[in-house]
């Protein structure tokens, strides 16, 4: 299950911006940290479609059995 993207927002390597989009498991969503900002996005689904496959630098994935139930 994917936990975190860190993604590039810019025209090239040498000039940008980054932005993570991370799962609060508690919340069942996700939120998008950028710098002091922190926008709730809801579903992956959002993000996914729009920026992940083409901005998308780091995923950071947890297997099930890592996660805490609650």
């Amino acid at each position: 299950m994917t936990q975190a993207v860190v993604s590039h927002v810019g025209k090239s390597a040498a000039h940008g911006h980054y932005v993570s989009d991370i799962f609060i498991g508690s919340k069942g969503a996700w939120s998008r940290y950028d710098d002091a900002i922190v926008t709730t996005l809801g579903d992956a689904s959002q993000a996914q479609a729009k920026d992940w496959p083409s901005q998308g630098y780091i995923f950071v994935y947890a297997h099930d059995s890592c996660l805490v139930k609650s």
